[in-house]
C-alpha cells in the first residue's frame, strides 16, 4: 500500500445531524482557509468559508468562480482572502436585511396569501395572478 498523507476533516457539529441556520453576528462567527494551488504555470486561489455558528459551508458552492488565475502565490493567496472577506460581510449583511424585513413585513391571513382559490360545491377554479389584481 503507497504511503500517502491524508488531510484532516472539518467536523464542526459531528453528533447533530441537522442544526438551524443561525446567523454570525461577528467575524469570529466564520472560519476562512484561504490558500493557492498551481494551475498551467499560474496559481489559482483556494477559498473555504464555514459559518461556525450553524456548521455551513458558505463557499465554495457549486458553479462558483475560480478564483485567479495570478502570476504569483501571494496574489493568489491574498485575492482568496479578499474573497472570503466579502463572503462574509455579504453573509452578516444579507442576514441583518432579512431580519429587519421580517420585522417590517405586512402580516396577511393565509386566505390572502394563496394563488389559488377553490370554492366549496363549485367545480369553478379561480387562479389569483399575484401582483395583477387580476383572477383568471
Amino acid at each position: 500500500m503507497a504511503n500517502r498523507t491524508r488531510r484532516a476533516k472539518l467536523v464542526i457539529f459531528p453528533n447533530r445531524l441537522a442544526v438551524a441556520p443561525k446567523a454570525g453576528a461577528h467575524e469570529d462567527d466564520y472560519a476562512v482557509y484561504a490558500s493557492y494551488r498551481p494551475s498551467s504555470g499560474r496559481f489559482v486561489g483556494t477559498l473555504k468559508v464555514v459559518r461556525v455558528t450553524d456548521a455551513r459551508m458558505l463557499y465554495p458552492f457549486d458553479g462558483a468562480e475560480e478564483i485567479g488565475p495570478f502570476e504569483s502565490q501571494n496574489e493568489a493567496r491574498e485575492a482568496a482572502v479578499k474573497r472570503g472577506t466579502e463572503i462574509v460581510r455579504a453573509d452578516q449583511g444579507f442576514e441583518s436585511i432579512f431580519q429587519t424585513e421580517l420585522k417590517n413585513a405586512p402580516r396577511e391571513r393565509p386566505s390572502d396569501a394563496g394563488a389559488v382559490h377553490i370554492p366549496r360545491g363549485d367545480a369553478a377554479r379561480q387562479v389569483k395572478v399575484p401582483g395583477t389584481g387580476g383572477v383568471l
